[in-house]
């Protein structure tokens, strides 16, 4: 059954285990500074995280941001880096280039756009769908109508997002909830260390 993401599950993604006895934490748009002692985390995690990232490292997950709008691929783009630096992603302006990188890039979530030039994106997911049945596709929406939702989940959608509703804190809550737990991991074990020496 489809996912209709009308909001994030929690305001912010959940602390990983590594951390969970600190006695404090922050996550980007909270206020209070915190100390992380480096002890917490594994001398190994840390060691891993600056050497030859992505290289036998982690597991490659990609991510192809199709949407029309320019300035909203980049954002989305940037927003999920920040978060999660070492999952490749590109981006299709119109469906012609979707369906090219989709058969090239290969991509393992897809965030599309409803409205694209000379095409539905609904129609556009029936396509991808067709030839890579195990892709996750995000349905982006200014506007959550029931006739959306059906229509999402008659065409293979997994998720319908009303973009325009939507933070870089929700949607790097889905994202994470889409990945792999070890590719979470990694990268979070990777995200602690360098916000561990940076306050260090």
């Amino acid at each position: 059954m489809i996912s209709i993401r009308t909001q994030a599950s929690t305001k912010y993604p959940s602390i990983p285990s590594s951390f969970r006895n600190s006695k404090s934490f922050v996550y980007p748009g909270q206020t209070e500074s915190c100390q992380p002692t480096i002890g917490i985390i594994s001398i190994f995690a840390v060691l891993n995280a600056f050497r030859n990232p992505g290289v036998g490292f982690i597991q490659m997950f990609k991510i192809l941001i199709v949407d029309p709008n320019d300035l909203f691929r980049q954002s989305l783009k940037k927003v999920i880096v920040s978060r999660f630096p070492l999952i490749d992603i590109q981006e299709a302006s119109d469906g012609t280039e979707c369906m090219e990188k989709v058969k090239r890039f290969k991509p393992n979530l897809i965030f599309l756009e409803i409205h694209l030039p000379n095409q539905s994106g609904l129609d556009l997911a029936c396509r991808i769908k067709i030839h890579r049945s195990d892709v996750i596709i995000v349905l982006l929406t200014s506007y959550d109508l029931p006739e959306y939702q059906t229509a999402a989940e008659e065409s293979g959608i997994d998720h319908l997002v009303p973009k325009d509703e939507w933070t870089g804190l929700d949607m790097i809550d889905l994202v994470k909830s889409i990945l792999p737990d070890k590719v979470v991991n990694e990268h979070e074990d990777r995200w602690m260390a360098n916000h561990t020496f940076e306050k260090s």
